[in-house]
This record gives C-alpha cells, structure tokens and sequence, in this order.
C-alpha cells in the first residue's frame, strides 16, 4: 500500500517550498523531488533499480521539468502521471496564523499556497512513484508496464513546461489535478488569443477627430460573448467557456483611446475547435469596425483597426494582409478533450 502518512508529510514539505509563478518558479522544488528520488534509489539499493531514468529537460532558464521512469519488461504504454511544480502568486489576505508557505494542517485539512493546485496531488504521485520502487526492489523484478511521473514547469502561465514534455515525447499521460476525488475520463480543450485594437487618438471634446479602441474592444468581448451563448455544448464536458482575464488601454480619460489590447481565454468542448474560434475572433473584430469612429453627431464610422491572435494557435493581422500561422499551434482544443479520453 502506498504510504499515506509519507502522502502527507510530502505535501507539507512542498507547499512550504515557494514555486509561485509568477515569483520564485521551480527551481528549489525540482531539486528538492530530485532529491527525495534520488536519495529512496540510494537507501532500497537493488540492482534491478539501475534501469530506474531520471531525466531534467530545461524549458526556461532555471525552471526544468522532471521525468522519473521505472520500465517495463513489456513493450505496453507506460501509465504516465504528469503534476506542475509552480502555484499562482501567493497573494495576499491570508489569516495572520495561516501563512501561505506555512502548511499547517487543521481538522485534516491541509491550508497553504498549492496544497489543492496542485502540491498535494504531486505529493500523492510522488508517494506512487516510492511505493512502486518499493516493490520493484522487495521483487527484485521490474513491473509488467512502466510507469512515468513529470513533474512540469509553467502551468500557471504559458503551460510551456507541458509544451516541452509532449515535444519531447515524454507524454501521452494521467494527470492529479483536484477533482474532488472523482475520476475524469476528459476536459476540456484551452485556446487563448491575445486582440490588439489600434484606433486614432483626439481629444474627448472632439472624438469624431479621433477612432476609440477601446469601443472597438467593448464591441469585441460582446460580440464574443454572444457568440460563445449560442455554441453547443457537449453531453459530458458542458458548455464551451470564453473569460476576458486582462484587458488595457487608453491615456487619459479626456483622449480618445487610440490602442486597447485584451487577453482571452477559451475553454473549448466538441464540436468547437480552434479553427471556430478562430473565425468567431475574425468576425468579431471585423464587426467592431464601424464603432471605433463617430462623427460629431453620434454617428458609427470607420476604426482602422489591427487585431492578432495570441501563442494559441494564430497570428492575426487587420493591415490588408491575410492571416499566417505561426510555428506550431498547440494541440487542438476538439482532439485535446478526445485524446484524453479512456
């Protein structure tokens, strides 16, 4: 039986290490696992744990993903656990007795930055990846199937860590992400796009001088958002999802606006995939046109205006010229929700 007490003891020990992302990142945790393994190979010294491959591959500088591998004797898939290191900022407005590095257990309850997202499920993975070294050793024989776990970079941001490990082949995978203890067969695809709107600035007391972005935005994230409550959604995954998590722009109150910029994030289930969004983010901005510019009477007129889509998956541009892609779009969002499924 996996030990659930080491389960513990684990989480509490990586919750009070910082990974926060943005912040310290994971560097200190990703030695600290690396050492814990290393440090169980040493003690249980069998030779049969000489198979036993511990990888790092360095997505940024200073931040590397883990992958710890006991094969199999067979040619059958691993069973691939995949768990990020980093947490979000600690934040603030923590009770003075519950710091968020403190890790302090309350009636069961672990409390602290990551011990739900995700340091107590990489904790769990972690005591699976010992109890399954545990057995190879007390049977001097390795498993039928191999058994993987990455520890990742970057989750909280970019998911380049997850980038890296499916580039280099480390994944297809099972992940321990908080369900509430439920197993999950799927989810849901994510696609972001970033939307830049370049307008012409004026001064408030004559704004049909000028061609307001940031109305132009305003017509975007409604057009979206309508779009988005007529999509289908899925039996098992629900509704497509779309969240405007950071949006800017503007000068002053009294200028015309003349750029506004906003980050999207869309979670998406069959049959919308990446290549809907993508046309649902066209028609939207090429709606927005006529809101941009109004004459002195009140009247809509014309907004030049220049959108582009973020890392996921498209480079958008509204100079005239047409769109290009850039160099690898991440999985879709339809066959990521399939893929996933078992």
């Amino acid at each position: 039986m996996v030990d659930k007490d080491f389960a513990w003891r684990l989480a509490q020990e990586l919750v009070r290490i910082d990974s926060s992302d943005p912040g310290a990142y994971e560097d200190e945790i990703e030695r600290h696992i690396k050492a814990l393994v290393e440090e169980q190979l040493a003690q249980l010294s069998h030779p049969v744990l000489d198979a036993v491959q511990i990888a790092e591959l360095e997505v940024l500088p200073g931040r590397r993903n883990l992958m710890v591998t006991v094969p199999g004797q067979s040619d059958e898939p691993r069973l691939v656990y995949i768990c990020h290191m980093d947490t979000v900022t600690l934040g603030d407005g923590w009770d003075a007795d519950i710091p968020p590095l403190g890790a302090i257990v309350r009636n069961d309850k672990l409390y602290g930055r990551g011990a739900c997202d995700m340091k107590g499920g990489l904790a769990c993975a972690i005591a699976a990846l010992v109890h399954t070294l545990e057995r190879v050793a007390a049977e001097g024989e390795l498993p039928r199937r191999g058994f993987s776990l990455i520890c990742s970079v970057d989750e909280e941001d970019f998911m380049r860590g997850s980038e890296a490990a499916i580039d280099a082949g480390w994944v297809g995978s099972r992940d321990t992400e908080p369900t509430d203890g439920q197993i999950q067969v799927a989810h849901k695809g994510r696609t972001w796009f970033e939307i830049e709107m370049t307008g012409v600035t004026a001064h408030a007391s004559q704004p049909w001088k000028g061609a307001d972005a940031v109305a132009a935005m305003a017509e975007v994230v409604c057009s979206l958002r309508r779009a988005f409550m007529a999509l289908p959604a899925h039996d098992e995954l629900g509704p497509s999802t779309i969240t405007f998590g950071q949006i800017e722009g503007g000068y002053r109150p009294y200028v015309v606006p003349d750029r506004a910029k906003v980050w999207v994030d869309m979670r998406l289930t069959p049959p919308t995939d990446t290549a809907v969004a993508k046309r649902m983010v066209e028609q939207a901005i090429a709606g927005a046109d006529r809101y941009g510019r109004r004459d002195q009477h009140g009247r809509a007129g014309h907004c030049h205006r220049r959108g582009r889509g973020s890392r996921l998956p498209w480079q958008f541009r509204r100079d005239g010229r047409s769109p290009r892609h850039r160099a690898r779009p991440e999985l879709s969002p339809s066959s990521s929700a399939q893929a996933c499924r078992r």
